[in-house]
C-alpha cells in the first residue's frame, strides 16, 4: 500500500481503537489474517472420494467433525476399510489376510486382476482389485469357452494348441479337452527336435515385472515370465539409462 493511499488513524481515538486498527489494516496489507472466508481446518477423505474441487483428497482418514455422515463406509486403502463413527470422524481397520477393499467393503480376493476365464460359455474378466469377475463376452452356440477366449467347436481331433494359458486338444469334432497351466506357468508351443512343436505349460523362471540382477547387468522380468529382459549393463560406465538389446 503507498504512503498516499495508508489510511490515517486518528490521533485523538481511544488507545485501544487505535492498536485495534493498526492490526486491522497490518491484516489487509498482508492479504489477509487466518484462513479466507474463516473456513474451517481441511477435512481429509478417505481413499476414492473426491474434494469439493473435484481431486483426489488425502488417502488418509481422521478429518475432524462433521468430515463423514456416521456410519458411511469407504475404502481407505486397497487393504484398509474407513468407517464413519457417531462424531462424524473416519476410523480405519484393517481387512482379514487374502482380502481387498472394494466397494466399501472388505472381500476375499477369488481371481488373478485382469486375467479372463470361463463361466460356463461366458468369458470373465478379474476386477481391478481381484474380488470378483465380470462379463465380457458370451460366446456363440458353435463355439466352446476355453481360457477365457472362444473356440470353434469343430476340430480336428488330436489338434492340440494353446487358447489363453490353458493347453487344448481336440478330443472330438464338437469337443476340446483343455488343461489350464497354473499361475506360475504360460501356456508356449516349443519346437521339438524332430517333431512337430507342442503346445506345453512351461514354469516361470521369475515374476512378471520384477527388476533384478545378472552378474553386472540390471535385468526385468518378462510379461510371460520366462526370461529376463536387459535394461542396463552396470559394467560400461556412462552407458546407463536406456535399454539395450
Amino acid at each position: 500500500m503507498s504512503a498516499s493511499m495508508k489510511p490515517r488513524i486518528p490521533s485523538g481515538a481511544p488507545l485501544a481503537f487505535q492498536v485495534g486498527l493498526a492490526v486491522t489494516l497490518a491484516c489487509a496489507a498482508l492479504s489477509g489474517c487466518g484462513n479466507s472466508g474463516g473456513a474451517g481446518p481441511q477435512q481429509q477423505i478417505p481413499f476414492g472420494a473426491t474434494g469439493a474441487d473435484g481431486q483426489a483428497g488425502d488417502k488418509g482418514a481422521g478429518g475432524g467433525a462433521g468430515a463423514c455422515t456416521p456410519a458411511e463406509r469407504s475404502c481407505h486403502s486397497l487393504t484398509e476399510l474407513a468407517t464413519c463413527d457417531a462424531s462424524g470422524r473416519w476410523q480405519t481397520s484393517p481387512c482379514a489376510e487374502g482380502e481387498r477393499c472394494d466397494d466399501a467393503t472388505c472381500a476375499k480376493v477369488v481371481c488373478t486382476p485382469g486375467v479372463a476365464s470361463c463361466e460356463g460359455a461366458n468369458i470373465v474378466v478379474c476386477s481391478a482389485r481381484g474380488t470378483r469377475s465380470v462379463v465380457k463376452d458370451v460366446c456363440a452356440g458353435n463355439e466352446q469357452c476355453i481360457g477365457g477366449a472362444c473356440v470353434n467347436k469343430t476340430c480336428v481331433v488330436g489338434e492340440t494348441k494353446c487358447v489363453g494359458n490353458a493347453v487344448v486338444t481336440c478330443t472330438s469334432d464338437v469337443e476340446w479337452f483343455k488343461k489350464v497351466c497354473s499361475v506360475t506357468e504360460t501356456c508356449v508351443t516349443k519346437p521339438v527336435a524332430g517333431g512337430a512343436a507342442t503346445p506345453t505349460c512351461v514354469p516361470h523362471v521369475c515374476t512378471a515385472g520384477a527388476a533384478g540382477c545378472a552378474g553386472d547387468k540390471a535385468v526385468v522380468c518378462s510379461a510371460d515370465g520366462l526370461s529376463h529382459l536387459l535394461v542396463d549393463d552396470c559394467a560400461k560406465p556412462g552407458e546407463g539409462g536406456g535399454a539395450r538389446a
